[in-house]
């Protein structure tokens, strides 16, 4: 594709029969993850990555079937495929929805919250690898309601995959870090789960039920990507797996379509069409 030019969408029929296709796999994921903001740029980044990754295939072949499935491989286009119909489906649904305010009171400690955990993991975390650093950099970017719970949840696997494994006593750990709290995680998660408890409160049946297909999506997208990624690593080299394999996260968000954003507020009003106690539905609180 020539620099400057759009991107064609991938054929509505096409990407419908991949949905279909993949529809068990997306109904038997009992573990979901915070849906993305930006998964139909996410899926399209994927299918521009399986272009350069089929010419890896016959390397792939040669992982033994214990370790690797072949079929993930196989079906990675049909994944992404299948995330761009979900998220349509989810456009389609959200289209004529209730524009969402979520309470001030449930926002502030969220947004302070992220930003004690970021210093934590910007500190201890970010030099330890390329992927550490990139994920902890694209979090920081986050702006916006979905962008705030998909953050927390993500600073809570950075804290208990990455940071709590480092140091045999988090008590002692607490004490050497005031930014670092012992329970920060479990309340990363609970605060998260308090921002799209309020954020469905204004969804129609149709909305929910597209809204839970997207995070299937999102999930099993995901979990392939990082799958056939990681063994990318022993098949291609770490350099060249770093190179096809980007994240996901940074994917949808680069390339997210603009959307109506919120005048920043005079300090200490509430912003125009917003209820006082609340924040504006395109960002968290500023001023």
């Amino acid at each position: 594709m020539a620099k400057g030019e759009a991107e064609a969408p991938p054929d509505p029929d096409a990407a419908k029969h991949a949905y279909e296709k993949m529809k068990p796999a997306l109904d038997a994921i009992t573990t979901v993850k915070v849906g993305r903001a930006g998964l139909d740029q996410a899926a399209l980044y994927v299918l521009r990555q399986v272009k350069e990754l089929a010419a890896y295939r016959p390397r792939f072949a040669l992982l033994p079937k214990e370790l690797f499935n072949m079929a993930h491989f196989d079906e990675l286009s049909a994944v992404a495929l299948a995330a761009f119909y979900a998220q349509v489906q989810l456009d389609s649904a959200t289209a004529t929805a209730s524009e969402v305010q979520v309470p001030l009171s449930i926002i502030d400690p969220a947004d302070a919250l992220k930003a004690e955990m970021m210093t934590v993991v910007v500190y201890h975390l970010a030099y330890r690898s390329a992927r550490l650093k990139a994920e902890i950099d694209d979090i920081r970017l986050g702006s916006g309601y979905a962008d705030l719970a998909s953050d927390l949840s993500r600073l809570k696997t950075l804290y208990e995959n990455d940071l709590h494994p480092l140091h045999a006593d988090l008590k002692v750990f607490a004490a050497e870090d005031p930014h670092f709290h012992e329970g920060d995680a479990a309340e990363a998660g609970q605060r998260a789960s308090q921002i799209l408890d309020e954020m469905a409160k204004v969804r129609t049946v149709a909305e929910i039920a597209a809204r839970d297909m997207a995070a299937r999506a999102w999930t099993l997208l995901l979990s392939r990507w990082e799958t056939i990624g990681s063994a990318a690593e022993t098949v291609l080299g770490k350099q060249v797996a770093a190179r096809i394999f980007g994240s996901l996260y940074a994917a949808g968000r680069a390339a997210r379509r603009p959307g109506k954003k919120a005048a920043a507020p005079t300090k200490g009003a509430a912003p125009a069409g917003t209820a006082a106690g609340t924040a504006p539905a395109g960002g968290t609180k500023t001023g």
